[in-house]
């Protein structure tokens, strides 16, 4: 009404789901009928935890904790590569990490890591290297070089958030320790049998590392591309511009 007649019953106006999202699409246009299909249809298994992950704890598929932050881990990469970028030539961090990912996910399952292994142990053949080399080609030789002599004979952990020496580590097999959080072991699920296989993968990439430094001192340019292939796939002729160009 007017407003004048101040006697008048209430009157109900029923809307449904389409006038709200109808109206909501007018207000801000967006996929409104997926979100409430999302967030209130759809009925999921385990508790709505993206506002957790999103603050940096990530859950894990078998309802266990990943004891550790995003945003560190970001923090920490980034610290390194912001170290790489202080020395000549084109190597960073992040690029490093990007090839040795690739490199793992190519692995068989029995053997192939979570990601925070592969930076973790990336982070650790760099700082024993003393820092990135200037070119490509050195660093990761270098990385599968300290793989091999390390052969995780002892633990590896970081100092950035906690003090190694300090720690009381754990009686696994293998001891890789998360670069935020020291209490969680990323491979603590290794049997000899996984560390003998990982390091028996990381002898015949070594071994094609050598075989392309062979061919660059030979000056066969396609020679050391298909051997570094040979430890990347053939997706690395793209990658390989790709890190250069960046």
């Amino acid at each position: 009404g007017n407003g004048s007649d101040t006697t008048s019953v209430p009157r109900v106006n029923p809307y449904d789901r389409a006038d709200v999202i109808a109206l909501l699409g007018r207000v801000v246009p967006y996929d409104w009928d997926g979100f409430f299909k999302k967030r209130i249809d759809d009925v999921s298994t385990r508790a709505p935890l993206g506002g957790i992950t999103n603050g940096g704890w990530i859950p894990r598929d078998d309802d266990e904790w990943r004891l550790t932050s995003v945003t560190a881990h970001n923090q920490f990469i980034s610290s390194r590569n912001k170290a790489a970028k202080s020395r000549p030539g084109p190597v960073t961090m992040n690029g490093l990490v990007r090839l040795m990912k690739w490199r793992n996910n190519r692995l068989d399952a029995s053997i192939c890591q979570p990601a925070i292994f592969t930076e973790s142990v990336v982070a650790a053949a760099i700082d024993d290297m003393g820092g990135v080399t200037p070119e490509w080609q050195t660093s990761l030789r270098g990385i599968f070089s300290f793989l091999r002599r390390h052969r995780f004979g002892t633990a590896i952990g970081f100092s950035d958030h906690y003090d190694v020496a300090k720690l009381k580590l754990p009686k696994d097999t293998v001891v890789v320790l998360d670069a935020v959080n020291a209490e969680n072991n990323v491979a603590r699920a290794w049997t000899t049998s996984t560390r003998d296989a990982y390091l028996e993968a990381v002898e015949d990439a070594y071994l094609s590392a050598l075989e392309a430094l062979s061919a660059e001192i030979d000056g066969d340019e396609d020679g050391a591309v298909d051997a570094w292939c040979q430890i990347f796939g053939q997706a690395f002729r793209t990658l390989s511009e790709a890190e250069d160009a960046a």
